[in-house]
């Protein structure tokens, strides 16, 4: 059940027919009025917010060189992360991170205010193509994972499953569906433990290989590559107000790419040598 703060949970509890109201406006099938059922074509309302800072980032899963089969992963404002099939424009699925759940109800209501921001910032991929033929198969050990951060929306990292269903063969660039996305983990800053300096995720992460010691089933350590991600700790919110030492934000972070574990850090106070703007 979709459990969004503010009128839905007046009352410390979720109120269904409040709740019921919302997850229908999400979907599309009602207007910005609850009580005016559009159906499944409410072509009358905008369903999708601004994509101010999230750049569409092209992900190829197979095809040939001259029928290629593309799909366009973009956040948006409104809270959500879209998969546009690329050749027709046709929007195959949104993600709503629990996150970007309590603005809904506000983005319902259409009430004046600031700008409200959600998913904000551009994803980052990394395809593996175990036999190199540029056709995603997950048989094969073939995969895409997408790692997404919020920029203005929130201090979270987000890392999804992307791969297309082992049945899918994706075969025709103008069909939707097959890929069926999957949350891999998530890093919430402030929240999650290692992670307390992370502030609002501006920082795009970097997908990339370096090596690091591991403890092996016999106890030695060995140095093995590893796929990590590389961002940074992000902004502080306080600094809109003006320049001062920040609280938060002052890092950089690089965490397992498939477990999103943090392997190093360095961060204020005490352990930034180097960095500006750190906490002392």
């Amino acid at each position: 059940m979709l459990h969004a703060e503010g009128n839905c949970d007046a009352a410390g509890a979720p109120d269904n027919d409040c709740l019921n109201a919302l997850i229908q406006w999400m979907l599309g099938k009602t207007g910005t009025n609850p009580d005016e059922p559009r159906g499944v074509d409410a072509l009358h309302r905008w369903s999708w917010s601004d994509s101010l800072h999230s750049d569409p980032q092209v992900l190829p899963f197979g095809g040939t060189e001259s029928d290629p089969i593309q799909k366009v992963l973009i956040g948006s404002n409104g809270g959500g992360l879209h998969l546009i099939n690329e050749l027709t424009g046709v929007e195959e699925w949104v993600i709503y991170p629990r996150a970007m759940l309590a603005m809904q109800e506000t983005l319902m209501s259409y009430v004046d205010g600031d700008h409200l921001y959600g998913v904000d910032t551009r994803a980052a991929a990394r395809i593996k193509d175990v036999d190199g033929d540029g056709i995603i198969e997950p048989g094969d050990g073939d995969f895409v994972h997408a790692y997404v951060a919020m920029r203005r929306g929130g201090s979270s990292v987000f890392a999804f499953d992307l791969t297309p269903d082992a049945d899918a063969g994706l075969t025709d660039a103008t069909a939707t569906g097959g890929i069926t996305p999957a949350k891999l983990w998530s890093i919430e800053g402030g929240v999650t433990p290692e992670f307390g300096q992370l502030a609002q995720s501006w920082s795009s992460p970097k997908v990339t290989r370096i090596n690091t010691n591991t403890v092996l089933g016999d106890g030695t350590v060995a140095v093995q590559p590893r796929t990590v991600l590389i961002f940074g700790g992000g902004y502080d919110p306080g600094q809109d107000n003006g320049f001062g030492a920040d609280a938060v934000g002052n890092a950089v972070y690089i965490v397992d790419a498939d477990t999103g574990q943090r392997l190093w850090s360095a961060s204020g106070p005490g352990n930034c040598e180097g960095m500006n703007n750190c906490l002392e």
